[in-house]
């Protein structure tokens, strides 16, 4: 289904989100999604999109397309 080098890109993004909910405050909500860091990281590395977009919440995903919209409208 992935090849190797998608796998271990995807265990790579895993690890690093991870790690950074481990170092969170304990008030922070666990789960928790920084919006516009996500749209950043997909919008840099549009590949990530496709491999993600299983475990994307549809409104992540517009969030993304939006954006992506936008920035297309704004450099013409």
């Amino acid at each position: 289904m992935l090849t190797t080098r998608q796998a271990d890109s995807l265990r790579g993004i895993y690890n690093t989100i991870l790690q950074y909910h481990h170092r969170q405050p304990a008030g922070k909500v666990a789960g928790s999604v920084d919006q516009s860091r996500l749209v950043e990281i997909l919008q840099k590395n549009p590949e990530l999109v496709n491999l993600l977009e299983p475990v994307l919440t549809d409104e992540q995903i517009d969030m993304v397309l939006q954006n992506a919209t936008d920035g297309a409208n704004g450099s013409a």
